[in-house]
């Protein structure tokens, strides 16, 4: 069987499925819903291209916020990718990705004296190594305010603060001038213990 992508999408009466994707992902929605096409636009079809398709179209309906039984409806080709590729299981993925964003946060301690009554304080957080220079000042301004450390603004808080690494025996003044650098830029790694001072 034979068919031209651009009667699809005339037949699509011009809106749908395919519009809004480019040339090569139309090409693969069009043979993902017609798996006995032979030629498309005057190519033929490999068996290497099925292949992608399928796992195209696989990882399409995988991204669907639907059960089983709304992708059966949905999908003809639902069941015969079933028994290819396994049960998609949504959950499982977002737990995975969950669990490895865990992963990436670095675990830091947060050491402060409150104004008034020049009492340290010290507490853990965690954060993404991709959080910038600018969430670091925000985020360590609500800390300071939140444990009772200062009546100031948190405009004035962050606009005012420094930041130091603990490293051995000294401690390195962090340059948070530029608000779009990230924590893994600045050096700030796992288990480092950060001193601030307003």
């Amino acid at each position: 069987m034979s068919i031209c992508l651009y009667s699809c999408l005339e037949w699509n009466g011009g809106t749908g499925l395919l519009l809004g994707h480019d040339v090569r992902k139309n090409r693969l929605l069009v043979l993902a819903r017609y798996p006995t096409l032979a030629h498309l636009d005057g190519s033929q079809v490999t068996p290497a291209e099925r292949k992608e398709v399928d796992l195209f179209y696989w990882s399409c309906i995988q991204k669907e916020a639907t059960d089983h039984d709304q992708r059966m409806r949905s999908h003809r080709r639902y069941p015969e990718l079933l028994a290819k590729f396994g049960s998609p299981e949504p959950a499982a993925s977002e737990a995975k990705r969950a669990s490895s964003l865990k992963a990436k946060m670095l675990k830091l301690t947060v050491i402060w004296r409150e104004s008034e009554t020049h009492e340290q304080r010290r507490e853990s957080i965690e954060v993404l190594p991709s959080m910038t220079a600018r969430g670091l000042k925000i985020y360590m301004a609500k800390l300071v305010r939140r444990g009772g450390g200062s009546g100031r603004s948190l405009s004035d808080l962050a606009a005012t603060l420094e930041v130091r690494v603990e490293d051995k025996d000294h401690l390195h003044l962090l340059d948070l001038s530029d608000p779009h650098k990230d924590l893994a830029w600045l050096g700030i790694s796992h288990e480092d213990t950060l001193h601030l001072s307003f």
